[in-house]
């Protein structure tokens, strides 16, 4: 499991924090290729461009703006395009509930344009509760953990369910 994160700083108007998202939403959702990858948020619900911003835009935080994370899963661990969204939402869900944060507001979209399918994420810089998120590398260690955790729980639920048809 692979996962990088790194925040989009405040600027000083308004109008370039909305710039900045709707420039990071351009990214996520199209590719070089012909596809085009739906934005998804924390309830699972497709959302549009620019309904993503506003979520954003919204919890802005007062020295991150919003944080982007990759979560890449292991090549060999089971989890396909398909199951990734429920992994994002599984270990983000556990790793805000973990921390004691609440909610997070957040945005992701899953791109297949390399060998490994991975999912890019726009995390908002408040929960709904209203917290900062002030994200620190014991922060980032615990999500790791955590998504590995649910990405094992995946490839086990997986390998039993290829058992169970094989004995149909």
């Amino acid at each position: 499991m692979y996962i990088e994160g790194r925040y989009l700083a405040r600027r000083s108007t308004n109008a370039r924090d909305r710039d900045a998202l709707r420039h990071a939403m351009t990214y996520l959702t199209s590719s070089s290729s012909a596809e085009n990858y739906p934005l998804f948020d924390d309830a699972g619900n497709v959302v549009g461009r620019e309904d993503a911003c506003a979520l954003l835009y919204e919890r802005r935080g007062a020295v991150a703006l919003a944080h982007r994370h990759i979560i890449s899963p292991n090549p060999d661990g089971g989890v396909s395009a398909a199951g990734l969204p429920a992994l994002i939402r599984d270990a983000y869900l556990r790793w805000a509930w973990e921390r004691g944060w609440g909610t997070l507001v957040f945005v992701a979209a899953i791109h297949t344009n390399t060998s490994v399918p991975h999912g890019h994420l726009w995390l908002a810089g408040h929960t709904r509760r209203g917290r900062e998120l002030d994200l620190r590398p014991d922060d980032y260690a615990a999500l790791r953990a955590i998504a590995l955790d649910a990405e094992e729980r995946m490839a086990r639920k997986a390998r039993v369910r290829r058992r169970t048809l094989r004995a149909l």
